[in-house]
């Protein structure tokens, strides 16, 4: 646009200093964001695997090595997997392990989206109608009451709204390690193509 431009003395190209007017807020809104799920899912994996914990001798019994993880580490390990179980199956401590982890990431995937909802839909807007139907006076005030006792309010609306937002994220999270979950199919790079265009569709 300055190369082609009929100006006498086109203005400056400001991107570096725009740059760094908008670079470091949105960094630091990052970081903050991912500090609490990064504390909460390393605090999840040391609480079922206990890795470090046993690597550091924390707990005390000797040093970190797996043939000691039973006996240095035995968080969760001592319960069973299912209510109808009588003994631990000792073949099913991994397997069990992973699923209780799993379980704990999931939990933390849905209260991010909960907490992600009500930051996406605040109640800004709902209060602000309010302050402009408590504004109005005389007849229009007794119509708007009948208006709004005809319709869902705006606390309705808001929760109808996040409740969306929560399902709609939940579901396309589905899809999404469903994609991951059809990639480890050992003819997956045979039909690379025919899943890119699939993909696209």
């Amino acid at each position: 646009v300055r190369m082609t431009t009929q100006l006498v003395s086109p203005p400056k190209l400001r991107f570096f200093r725009m740059w760094r007017l908008i670079f470091p807020p949105a960094l630091g809104g990052f970081f903050m964001g991912l500090l609490p799920i990064a504390v909460m899912t390393i605090a999840l994996t040391m609480l079922m695997r206990g890795h470090l914990a046993s690597s550091l001798d924390i707990v005390g019994g000797g040093s970190g090595d797996d043939s000691n993880e039973e006996v240095i580490w035995s968080v969760f390990k001592s319960v069973i997997s299912h209510y109808v179980d009588s003994k631990i199956e000792p073949d099913d401590v991994q397997s069990t392990a992973q699923g209780r982890t799993g379980l704990g990431f999931l939990a933390i995937a849905i209260a991010c989206i909960y907490e992600g909802s009500k930051m996406f839909i605040p109640k800004i807007a709902s209060s602000r109608r309010e302050q402009e139907d408590a504004t109005k006076g005389g007849v229009e005030e007794n119509d708007d009451d009948d208006n709004n006792n005809n319709g869902p309010t705006n606390k309705v609306l808001t929760w109808w709204k996040r409740s969306n937002m929560i399902y709609t994220s939940i579901a396309m999270g589905l899809f999404l390690v469903l994609i991951v979950e059809w990639s480890y199919w050992r003819l997956f790079g045979n039909y690379i193509w025919e899943a890119i265009i699939f993909l696209k569709i």
